[in-house]
């Protein structure tokens, strides 16, 4: 999604997506509004480790924002770039000898549906999406095909 100067969402991108419809509506225009906002900086590390393991260490610092409530941010992620998942584990535990952390499973964005729940006072998180029909090539071209380990 892009975003005008004004940081409201340019949603004319969405002109030639199976949104197009949705978003030509002057109150769902109207009514849409961000749950949580994330703001950090990420500083990456090209990584190779054994057995032809690539990966990137991606270091972020920042915070995450939902009307009076924030998290901060400060973690590590190792992206498999190629070679076996296990490498990357190994390399964690590997890290875990040396410096303190904890392996994490929660996105930056389910940490952020979180916060927004808690900001309106109630205790649910994400809500899946309705299925909008898209078949075949663009419904492959939508699923999220990397591994990575959140530290």
């Amino acid at each position: 999604m892009l975003f005008r100067s004004d940081s409201t969402p340019d949603l004319d991108c969405l002109a030639e997506t199976p949104f197009a419809k949705l978003f030509e509506r002057a109150e769902v225009r109207r009514d849409l509004a961000p749950a949580f906002e994330t703001t950090f900086r990420r500083r990456t590390i090209d990584l190779q480790l054994p057995l032809g393991v690539r990966a990137q260490l991606c270091l972020d610092r920042g915070e995450i924002l939902a009307g009076v409530e924030r998290e901060p941010i400060c973690e590590a992620e190792i992206e498999l770039q190629a070679g076996s998942p296990l490498g990357l584990l190994d390399f964690a535990d590997r890290m875990l000898e040396e410096i303190p952390f904890r392996i994490g499973a929660q996105s930056k964005a389910e940490r952020g549906y979180a916060l927004a729940a808690r900001n309106a006072g109630g205790e649910s998180g994400p809500v899946r999406a309705r299925d909008i029909g898209l078949k075949g090539r663009d419904r492959k071209s939508t699923r999220l095909n990397s591994s990575h380990v959140a530290l």
